[in-house]
């Protein structure tokens, strides 16, 4: 490997290990931001979204499979040139389902509701896609990063976020890898995988006694004895369908 690729792989590494924000700081930066748009926070925090991501959304791609969730089919970027916003297919083509966590489903649904299925789902005030720049000043980013003791961070930061999130709650580095359309989940793991580090032991109390184990009166326990919802939460999310598989090559 070349040390110009080596170079990039630290440095994305870094990025990762540094720009998240915990769970108390994500509500603490939610509740910091003003303006009508200032709960899309909430979403880029929970769903791990790149901006055109969210952006590309329409009404119509709020889905239930099997869950809540949003279909990511298109991504809305800014032109190098003149910053003017144009429609584009998401990098490798491919389209993925992400899943909507109760707080950030509230917020879709409040945008969503009573609008008709082509209308984009996160509008700008008068209109079409809502830029990021533009969004930035709507909610007061840098005063409210400046707030929660963060100023440095982006909204590209919310993606960390979201996978610190869901990797902290005990979701597998698969499901992870679908949630942000990684290529593989040794990309997710390579990003992230301090984070896993840091929950083994919890994940070990959770685990409690192995199978053939004995509690008070010789009861037998095992590893799925608490918890059963959220382990089968995980597998179905990770029965997403076939276009999933090989989600967009990018972080």
């Amino acid at each position: 490997m070349s040390p110009r690729v080596c170079h990039c792989r630290e440095v994305r590494r870094s990025g990762a290990r540094e720009g998240f924000l915990t769970l108390d700081e994500l509500h603490a930066l939610v509740t910091a931001a003003t303006g009508r748009d200032a709960d899309v926070v909430t979403v880029l925090g929970l769903c791990g979204l790149r901006w055109g991501e969210l952006a590309g959304l329409q009404v119509g791609d709020v889905v239930q499979v099997p869950g809540p969730g949003l279909r990511l089919q298109r991504a809305v970027l800014a032109s190098s040139h003149d910053g003017s916003l144009y429609v584009d297919s998401l990098k490798g083509r491919r389209a993925r389902t992400v899943p909507l966590p109760a707080a950030a489903h509230e917020v879709v649904q409040r945008w969503a509701d009573g609008r008709a299925a082509d209308e984009w789902l996160f509008a700008a005030p008068e209109g079409g896609p809502l830029s990021e720049s533009n969004w930035k000043r709507s909610i007061g980013w840098a005063r409210a990063t400046d707030a929660i003791g963060r100023p440095t961070l982006r909204p590209h930061d919310l993606r960390h976020t979201a996978a610190s999130i869901w990797l902290g709650a005990g979701a597998d580095s698969k499901v992870v890898q679908r949630i942000l359309g990684h290529a593989s989940a040794a990309m997710t793991m390579d990003l992230y995988g301090h984070l896993v580090d840091k929950n083994l032991w919890e994940a070990a109390d959770r685990v409690g006694g192995t199978p053939g184990t004995r509690g008070r009166r010789g009861e037998r326990k095992g590893p799925l004895d608490r918890d059963r919802g959220g382990l089968t939460c995980c597998a179905a999310w990770s029965r997403l369908s076939e276009s999933n598989r090989r989600p967009i090559h990018y972080e």
